[in-house]
């Protein structure tokens, strides 16, 4: 018997690692949509713990961002859970444009102009807003789906800024909203859960 979910949740999984991937802000660099990099032998790794994690579980449904580093990690989890990933477009990262490959430290003051000003377009990018408004409306959608199976999880394969927005994403707030949040690493899960009639947002989510 597979183990039964206690509240709705949607699993929040960022990829595995790829050759962008450093150990802090200061190396480790933006990939957004321009650099559709695969993920390295330590990427496989992480993405073959997740899987792990995630095979003794109840999951009904397997999306990912198609980008291939999300890819590649939805597959482990997919041959884990007996389950082939579903590509959805609405979990692409944002376009970041010029400021793709550049480190999150020496992007940060731009990338915090361009959330603080999301109807501005990053050159040769998209608006932050843009991205903003297809995620939230994307969240909505997933998060009623989830509430109709509320014992068994649900997973998203997504990337790491995306990732640090839903939490503002989940409490409804305005997309101009910036808090510089960084969440929480390759192969890491984290969780929406609804609780006492409202969805939450858990980092590091361990199962339990």
């Amino acid at each position: 018997m597979k183990k039964q979910f206690e509240y709705p949740t949607l699993l929040l999984v960022e990829h595995g690692a790829t050759e962008y991937t450093g150990d802090g802000e200061n190396d480790d660099r933006i990939h957004g949509t321009k650099f559709d990099l695969p993920l390295t032998w330590e990427g496989h790794r992480q993405a073959k713990q997740v899987a792990d994690k995630l095979a003794p579980f109840d999951i009904a449904s397997l999306r990912t961002s198609p980008q291939q580093r999300a890819r590649e990690t939805a597959d482990h989890i997919g041959e884990s859970i007996g389950q082939k990933p579903e590509v959805d477009d609405g979990l692409k990262p944002l376009d970041s444009g010029y400021l793709s490959g550049m480190t999150h430290q020496s992007a940060k003051g731009r990338l915090e102009y361009y959330v603080k000003h999301p109807d501005k377009q990053i050159p040769e990018g998209q608006a932050y807003g843009d991205w903003w408004d297809v995620a939230s409306e994307r969240m909505a959608s997933r998060l009623r789906e989830v509430e109709k199976t509320p014992d068994q999880g649900h997973v998203d394969v997504l990337h790491s800024s995306e990732i640090a927005s839903m939490p503002a994403i989940v409490r409804g707030d305005p997309r101009s909203v910036w808090d510089g949040q960084q969440i929480p690493g390759p192969g890491k899960i984290s969780a929406v859960e609804k609780r006492g009639g409202r969805w939450r947002f858990k980092e590091n989510w361990d199962g339990k």
